[in-house]
């Protein structure tokens, strides 16, 4: 009649406290201080991405609470263009040993213009190719 309730807890699973989900993603990215000064890009690479956060493998430490601009070739198609780059400005939440995590402040994304090789004849001119 009555179901007996077992005196050993089950062992709950690890529940998921983020709001979006997480994409694994590998690409190149790059970053710089977003401190008004012209600070030089530094490259570091994607470990995943959701809609508001990146996890980034950076070379160097960043300090939580940093601005960070952000730079990265978008996979894919994009409005039907094929050449897309996400620019981001970011806000560095934590640095661990799985990587930093970031939280999207703002975004945009710029068309690529694609590299058309350019041929020089040699001619009267003589151009030089450095």
């Amino acid at each position: 009649m009555f179901e007996t309730v077992s005196p050993i807890r089950r062992q709950q699973q690890p529940t998921n406290r983020r709001g979006k989900c997480r994409y694994p993603l590998t690409v190149p990215v790059y970053y710089r201080a977003q401190n008004g000064q012209r600070a030089p890009w530094k490259k570091g690479t994607t470990v995943d991405m959701s809609a508001t956060g990146i996890l980034l493998d950076l070379p160097s430490e960043v300090e939580p609470g940093e601005e960070l601009a952000l730079a990265l070739e978008w996979t894919g198609l994009y409005h039907a263009k094929e050449r897309m780059r996400l620019l981001a400005r970011v806000e560095v939440l934590r640095c661990d040993a799985r990587g930093t995590a970031v939280r999207i402040l703002e975004h945009e994304f710029e068309e690529v213009q694609a590299v058309v090789p350019t041929r020089y004849v040699r001619g009267k001119e003589k151009l030089a190719v450095a």
